[in-house]
Parts: structure tokens; C-alpha cells; sequence
């Protein structure tokens, strides 16, 4: 019975360490994100729209020439993927921003994309 009440007492001491977290103000925890923001402005990163893609055989790519049109699997009202690092992280529409396409960003994907 004293082994029970020791097991017991033991974990009632572990359970209280960590009962109650530490709380960081508000201002504290903005500051942090701004210093981490500001270490990471000048990473460079890859930033691609992915219009859509189209599976082709060899023979059909080495039929292509000038003025050849290649379907891809993605409706035109579809949005494009945009892809960070290779990665999907938000969805867009094309736009025409001046003599320049754009893309207008319609959702930002969770991290489960």
C-alpha cells in the first residue's frame, strides 16, 4: 500500500510542475514574431502559379510545333495552384495586371494541402 501512495504522490508532483504554463503577454509575443519577421524578410523562396498540367505521349511531343495547342487537364475557370517551394499553399485566379498576367489570391490553403 505504501508503494501505491508513493506512485501516487509522485505523479499528483509531476502533474503540478506543469499545471499552470507560463503565460507570455501579449506584447511579448508580438515582439517575438516581429524579430522572427524580420530574420526571415531577406530568405529567398520559389514562387510558381501552376496553370494545369497535360500527360502527352513522346510521340505527340515531338509532333508539336509552332502554333500547336496542348490541352490542359483544368477548366479555364478553374484557379491555379500557387506553389511555395514546391509546395500548394493557396489557390488564385489569372488576371491581366497591365502587358503582365497576375494572379488574384482567392484562398489560402491550410497545412494540410
Amino acid at each position: 500500500m505504501d508503494v501505491k501512495m508513493g506512485i501516487t504522490k509522485e505523479r499528483v508532483v509531476e502533474l503540478a510542475a506543469f499545471a499552470e504554463p507560463v503565460q507570455a503577454g501579449a506584447a511579448s509575443e508580438a515582439s517575438v514574431v516581429s524579430r522572427s519577421a524580420e530574420l526571415l524578410k531577406d530568405v529567398s523562396v520559389t514562387l510558381e502559379i501552376r496553370l494545369g498540367e497535360a500527360s502527352v505521349s513522346v510521340q505527340d511531343l515531338f509532333a508539336l510545333k509552332d502554333g500547336s495547342v496542348v490541352e490542359l487537364q483544368r477548366m479555364v475557370d478553374d484557379p491555379v495552384d500557387v506553389l511555395l517551394n514546391g509546395r500548394v499553399v493557396a489557390r488564385g485566379q489569372l488576371v491581366a495586371s497591365g502587358e503582365q498576367f497576375g494572379v488574384r489570391v482567392t484562398e489560402i490553403l491550410g497545412g494540410d494541402a
